[in-house]
């Protein structure tokens, strides 16, 4: 069984494990494929290089959106709900392994957000124009670590300081 370690002490994100991902070979143009299949007309950009973080030296994975334009309103805002998500990610052409592990775990986030907010899971939006980077963090998280053939991920706290 191929199991990932993640060390979490400073905090994990998505844009950490995709970084970690492809430290571990995992190929840009991959991930690439990926966003392209799910977000074909999207505006974002993609930021990756190579820093020194705590004297190690990692890759820094990001997703650019454009700023919001101001003269919106928060409600006109561009926004996806869960079940909006849920449909991208279902009409895609990820294979299925990615697509369920996917849409269960926006299924987690959005009970979680639901739970914070005090709502029902159907008012529950993604905003940040259009949960674009939400939906890269996700998917392609779980498409690299299903690249990489990783049956299992272990969590762990190691605390140098």
């Amino acid at each position: 069984m191929k199991i990932a370690y993640f060390d979490c002490s400073r905090g994990i994100s998505g844009n950490r494990i995709i970084g970690a991902l492809l430290d571990s070979k995992v190929p840009i143009e991959f991930f690439q494929s990926i966003i392209h299949q799910l977000l074909p007309e999207e505006i974002y950009q993609i930021d990756y290089q190579k820093i020194h973080q705590a004297d190690q030296r990692c890759t820094y994975f990001d997703v650019l959106l454009p700023p919001y334009d101001p003269t919106l309103s928060f409600d006109q805002r561009p926004k996806r709900n869960l079940f909006d998500i849920i449909a991208l990610i279902r009409r895609s052409d990820l294979n299925e392994t990615i697509k369920t592990k996917s849409i269960e775990i926006f299924h987690r986030l959005g009970h979680a957000e639901a739970e914070a907010h005090r709502c029902a899971i159907e008012n529950i939006d993604f905003h940040e124009n259009g949960a674009i980077d939400t939906i890269i963090d996700i998917v392609c998280s779980v498409a690299g670590l299903h690249y990489l053939n990783i049956e299992s991920v272990i969590k762990c706290r190691i605390w140098n300081d």
